[in-house]
């Protein structure tokens, strides 16, 4: 029996089909090199074409019934126990085909950039294939990816959700426990059929995800706190204390402008015990913004404020079309975010801008690693500016992507500044935003700059003693 037209296709399966058989045709014609190469490629055609029909006939079977002991070296048949859907196989297929087609040098420039396009829809297609093989609606899976995302990078280090506090009220939550039976589903599993303490672990995957979709618009601010705002904005107490932490084209906002931003923003980005809005714990009175690549719509602003003492600081605050954050010095919120709104690194400025926002908001004993793209902002800090001008002029450079390594990962290089050490870094940058320092050369160390620590979201110039 079809199905029926109350019921929708299975949208998921059906893209992983057709590009599985895309792939199949790929695997054929590709240059194998020798003998052992193309019968490799001819089973991954053939594999391929198998593992279309499982899919199509149902997403949710066990691998096992598609593909046998032999197939693929053996690597979803281990001696174990262990079982994979047939999507996780699909995903894998997709993968290696992405990836040959990712280290495939074309002859001209038109074709390498068809296949780098290919490769990411199949790596696309091959998330979904494998965290939501059953998914029929567009909407829906636009929903549920942060959460099924988030279960699948935290992976086995989730074990028990008695910690989460407030989750026991969370599952009296209509709204909440209807994602949780949709993930379930998406997944292959009937939630209301598992054991009640399968259900909480289940629900506890879901917390962090929850809580940063329903609660990232804060609590709005009160017609006085609003007015105490827009008094700050329009009568700043001084000028910008330094230049942009981070290079690029920036745009200072008119008072009226910023205390718009600052209203909405502090609604999210509270600090303290007592949730105070951002813009009146800190006093913020000037706003700067550019705009991010790597993210679609992002916005990064800089904003003044001043610490106890009236001492001046700027606080970086990410805005998204769904989110806005304020920079803590950890990596968490850049992960987090990432899983509610995947950056979109297709092209160079969306990698560079992406190397930005990870290395100047990620900090390791509270030091930056800060690509030295101009000479202003570590002047800025500097006890002798002539003679760090003289330094650090001829290391200046921009952020440069410069190739792609054999696993499609993008490599770029950069002048780095960490404490009063320069050197050259390396970087390798994953199209899911990973980062790894892969190599770095020491130009010069025991530089006269001053460094920075941080109050709150605040980073300061620490004062030279």
């Amino acid at each position: 029996m079809g199905r029926t037209q109350a019921e929708p296709e299975y949208v998921v399966s059906e893209m992983t089909a057709a590009l599985l058989r895309t792939a199949a045709d790929f695997f054929k014609a590709a240059d194998a090199g020798d003998k052992a190469g193309r019968t490799r490629l001819a089973h991954l055609a053939d594999v391929c074409l198998r593992v279309a029909k499982g899919m199509e006939k149902n997403p949710n079977q066990g691998c096992r019934s598609v593909i046998g002991p032999d197939d693929l070296d053996g690597r979803f048949h281990p001696p174990t126990e262990q079982t994979w859907g047939v999507g996780e196989v699909a995903a894998y297929l997709l993968e290696t085909a992405a990836g040959i087609m990712q280290g495939t040098r074309a002859p001209d420039v038109a074709t390498q950039l068809a296949l780098a396009d290919n490769a990411a829809v199949f790596l696309t297609v091959a998330e979904l294939a494998r965290l939501a093989p059953a998914g029929r609606d567009e909407a829906e899976l636009v929903e549920l990816l942060p959460y099924l995302r988030h279960i699948q990078r935290m992976g086995e280090f989730m074990k028990d959700g008695s910690s989460y506090k407030g989750l026991d009220e969370l599952m009296q939550d209509e709204g909440f426990m209807s994602v949780a039976r949709r993930v379930q589903k998406l997944k292959g599993r009937d939630f209301d059929s598992l054991p009640p303490e399968v259900q909480q672990v289940c629900c506890s995957w879901l917390v962090v995800v929850w809580r940063a979709q329903h609660e990232r618009a804060g609590t709005p601010l009160t017609t006085e706190e609003q007015q105490a705002v827009r008094h700050a904005a329009a009568h700043p107490r001084m000028d910008w204390v330094r230049p942009p932490c981070v290079a690029g084209a920036w745009r200072e906002l008119a008072p009226d402008e910023a205390a718009d931003f600052l209203i909405v923003a502090s609604a999210a980005c509270r600090i303290g015990a007592e949730r105070t809005p951002l813009a009146l714990a800190y006093y913020c009175d000037r706003v700067r913004v550019r705009n991010m690549a790597c993210h679609g719509e992002a916005v990064m602003a800089e904003v003044q404020g001043y610490a106890a003492g009236g001492r001046p600081g700027l606080a970086t605050l990410y805005m998204t079309s769904r989110s806005t954050v304020a920079g803590d010095g950890g990596s968490a919120w850049i992960h987090d975010l990432n899983d509610r709104e995947p950056p979109r690194l297709h092209d160079e400025e969306a990698c560079t801008d992406y190397l930005r926002l990870f290395l100047n908001q990620v900090r390791n004993e509270g030091k930056r690693f800060e690509p030295v793209e101009t000479e202003a902002e570590l002047l800025v800090r500097a006890r002798d500016p002539e003679a760090l001008s003289r330094l650090i002029a001829p290391h200046v450079r921009p952020i440069e992507r410069v190739g792609t390594n054999e696993d499609g990962f993008f490599i770029l290089e950069a002048t780095v500044s960490y404490g009063d050490a320069l050197f050259t870094a390396t970087f390798q940058l994953t199209p899911t935003g990973l980062i790894e320092m892969i190599d770095d050369h020491e130009l010069m160390s025991d530089l006269p700059i001053l460094p920075e620590d941080m109050d709150g979201p605040f980073v300061m110039i620490r004062p030279d003693a």
